[in-house]
């Protein structure tokens, strides 16, 4: 396994040889990431590429390309994401899956994609023509493509209010539920970081361990796995309100799986009338610690999200009570500029 060096900016450079050019230079290929871990675990994977493509064919079938490269990948991506593109390799490419790599050009491939784009979002769009550029780079084909993807279009979010916090909070108050969601709205967490949560290792003092997720498998059997990114690793110190819910000497905080717990979740909702997302619940609880003047930085190592870009997003969505303030200042101040 290759070995990784420590930078004078802190970060962590694994490097690979490839062997000599035709000049007999050497040629290698760097891998750099905020840990020592990661940057091994970077350069291993494309090493595992490289060994696999050589002993394959050249030229394969679409279908058989991405079989193979969901084989590559089954001991490096997360379950849940090589279970999704095991779905989409059986389901969005039946136009193609017979053609050879080297014959998806420009037109095929964006006819393809237009008449997948007529049944799906732009998301799932996306994402289906991620995954077949990702196959064709394994191959060293698709360099050269230039598609048209559909606009996204505008999704409006509901932002959970205060007041719609307060009644949920004490609607759920002792059960298990209650608790599910005191966890994803103040570490703030996912449904499979809750679902993971051991309190005899993961609980210490007021603070909890968070180092794992609960996912399916690609056989879809329910599985504890590393989080998908390094920032998904944090310990985050809460109310010693919420740590006396966690029951201590159990294996699981929360014993139901994340699908159970999201049913769970949406028929408490009905009998309050309200209709939101389980994960708008953590959402809500980084708008919140925005709304505090939290620094950005302290939130993402809290809610253990990996840049700052996708909290601008939540942020766009910000709390109706905050905004009012907000407005409300404002517009106190041009009046005071105007007299």
């Amino acid at each position: 396994m290759p070995k990784a060096k420590k930078l004078p900016s802190g970060n962590y450079r694994c490097r690979i040889y490839l062997g000599t050019d035709e000049t007999g230079k050497k040629l290698s290929k760097s891998f750099t990431a905020k840990t020592k871990k990661e940057a091994e675990h970077l350069a291993s994977a494309y090493l595992v590429e490289i060994s696999v493509f050589k002993k394959e064919e050249e030229d394969p079938i679409l279908s058989d390309a991405m079989l193979r490269y969901n084989e590559i990948k089954s001991n490096i991506l997360s379950p849940s994401t090589v279970r999704g593109y095991e779905s989409l390799s059986s389901q969005a490419y039946n136009d193609i899956k017979s053609y050879p790599l080297s014959s998806l050009n420009n037109d095929v491939v964006q006819k393809w994609l237009n008449d997948y784009s007529a049944a799906h979002s732009p998301k799932s769009v996306k994402n289906a023509f991620g995954y077949l550029k990702s196959v064709l780079k394994l191959y060293h084909f698709g360099s050269d493509l230039e598609i048209t993807l559909p606009k996204k279009k505008s999704v409006e979010y509901h932002v959970i209010t205060d007041d719609e916090m307060k009644l949920l909070l004490k609607a759920t108050e002792g059960t298990e539920l209650g608790l599910a969601i005191r966890l994803a709205a103040f570490i703030p967490a996912r449904r499979s970081e809750i679902c993971a949560i051991c309190p005899k290792t993961d609980v210490i003092g007021n603070s909890i361990k968070i180092d794992k997720a609960m996912v399916q498998s690609s056989e879809e059997k329910w599985i504890i796995k590393q989080p998908k990114t390094f920032a998904g690793y944090r310990t985050v110190e809460m109310p010693p309100k919420i740590i006396s819910l966690i029951p201590k000497d159990s294996q699981k905080a929360i014993s139901q799986n994340p699908n159970q717990l999201y049913k769970s979740f949406k028929r408490e909702l009905k009998k309050l009338n309200m209709n939101f997302r389980f994960h708008d619940l953590r959402h809500y609880g980084a708008t919140f610690l925005h709304a505090q003047g939290i620094p950005d930085k302290y939130i993402m190592q809290r809610g253990g999200w990996k840049n700052a870009s996708t909290l601008q997003k939540i942020y766009t969505h910000t709390l109706p009570e905050t905004t009012k303030v907000a407005t409300d200042a404002v517009t106190q101040k041009f009046t005071s500029l105007l007299k």
